[in-house]
């Protein structure tokens, strides 16, 4: 599962997530993160999302099937 997330508001929003740091600009809005990289933002950040400074939404990953077609001569 993953997740995007979005910045909510005009500024910049500094986004915590494991050892990585993303600053969420109007130019660049939103991050996608793995479940794993979600849940590792820190309890001091998760104000941003308790108070709707970034939204959070799920993405739904797609499934890639590869489909062979054989000719017949």
């Amino acid at each position: 599962m993953k997740f995007k997330v979005i910045k909510n508001y005009n500024g910049n929003v500094e986004l915590i997530y494991g050892e990585n740091v993303k600053i969420l600009t109007d130019k660049e809005p939103e991050v996608i993160l793995t479940e794993k990289e979600y849940e590792s933002i820190p309890k001091h950040k998760q104000y941003l999302i308790t108070n709707q400074f970034i939204l959070v939404e799920f993405v739904e990953e797609e499934i890639k099937k590869e489909i062979k077609i054989e000719k017949k001569k």
